[in-house]
């Protein structure tokens, strides 16, 4: 089936685990997404999606089908198609913020306990990384995620201004032994918590070991109630970047259409494939004029990394520039709560979605004190 679909079959299946919509049972002019065809054309709006399946591509009975969708069928006419018979048009409800949250966590959800570590960088400022972070968190958070936010960007931590909120403690109080982990974390919007790193990420080099494996369990405490770990990393590449990207088990570069920034995004690239040439590396254009410019430097980039380095890169798709997103910052309210329908939002919910489909394809990699571990191990190497 079309990933959209896809994407809100499997949010429909949630808010039907949930108790949020009742289960539908079979009956005229119902569907089993299962047996909705790759290439349908879809049409996409604020409420909900429109499939062109024509009746014979379907089967007789979808009553044994793992998710049936009631839904209605409309008339309207597809882009650049002939008017549709009533009959061959469904359309979709659409998943919309809910007003109570849905169960938390992986356990809840049957996926996998273990956590995953996904870096957040670019290879210049201004790109909207940061901005990027709150709102993809608010997003995996709306489908049911547990996710923390590690601000480490010594430079320009500002996540606590974008989520609204107001940290009295970060990382250095943990290092000093001053507060806990858990009392360092800020509860944000969607229940996403929020590690401030502040100059405590400089620390990490010089931890005895004592003090190492205090921190390392502090984290570890922190795996069965977590499912995602997202970092913000500081833009650029310095040694304290470097150290992050190569311990998380995922990479996501934000880049934007400006040459220098998809200039840079690809020195960062290059930088991981000599050190990482394994590593899972996903490039989203952030602030795109239309599709087809983003798909213009998705393609030059790859073409650019598959010449000069031998190797790609997932691509994530695009965010356009959306005029919600200034008022949005100016209000300090993360984007998916002040405009939850702008083409922006919808664009940060299917990278969500696209990261979660991600996700299920990494590795084991030992969850968060596996993460800490080779962080704290490449600091040191890096510091030496």
């Amino acid at each position: 089936m079309p990933d959209n679909i896809r994407d809100q079959a499997e949010g429909l299946r949630r808010l039907m685990e949930s108790g949020e919509l009742p289960e539908p049972s079979a009956q005229e002019g119902a569907v089993a997404v299962e047996d909705i065809p790759e290439d349908a054309p879809v049409v996409e709006d604020e409420d909900s999606i429109a499939v062109d399946v024509c009746s014979e591509e379907l089967p007789a009975e979808s009553s044994g089908a793992d998710l049936l969708l009631d839904t209605s069928r409309s008339t309207e006419v597809f882009p650049g198609t002939d008017s549709l018979s009533p009959s061959a048009v469904f359309r979709i409800p659409a998943v919309k913020p809910l007003e109570k949250p849905l169960p938390r966590g992986r356990d809840q959800l049957g996926i996998r306990s273990e956590t995953k570590v996904i870096a957040v960088t670019s290879g210049k400022g201004g790109v909207g990384k940061t901005n990027l972070v709150c709102n993809l968190a608010l997003a995996l958070a709306q489908m049911g995620r547990r996710v923390i936010v590690f601000d480490a960007d010594l430079s320009l931590a500002n996540i606590d201004v974008l989520l609204g909120i107001s940290p009295r403690f970060n990382l250095s109080h943990v290092l000093s032994g001053q507060k806990t982990l858990r009392e360092v974390l800020v509860t944000g919007p969607e229940g996403i918590l929020v590690v401030p790193g502040g100059s405590g990420i400089e620390e990490l080099a010089n931890l005895g070991k004592e003090d190492l494996e205090n921190l390392l369990d502090s984290f570890e405490e922190l795996d069965g109630e977590c499912d995602l770990l997202l970092i913000d990393t500081a833009a650029g590449i310095n040694h304290s970047v470097l150290s992050f990207l190569l311990a998380v088990d995922q990479v996501l570069v934000v880049t934007t259409p400006e040459p220098t920034a998809y200039t840079d995004a690809y020195a960062l690239i290059k930088v991981l494939a000599q050190h990482a040439p394994e590593k899972r590396v996903g490039v989203t254009v952030n602030m795109a004029r239309n599709n087809r410019e983003a798909a213009d430097v998705t393609r030059l980039m790859l073409q650019i990394c598959r010449t000069m380095l031998h190797t790609g890169f997932d691509n994530f798709g695009s965010i356009p520039r959306d005029m919600e997103m200034l008022q949005a910052v100016r209000e300090q309210c993360p984007l998916l709560l002040h405009s939850p329908y702008s083409p922006a939002s919808k664009s940060i919910r299917r990278l969500a979605c696209s990261l979660l489909q991600a996700e299920r394809q990494l590795a084991s990699s030992g969850g968060l004190r596996g993460f800490m571990n080779r962080l704290l191990g490449r600091a040191r190497t890096t510091a030496a």
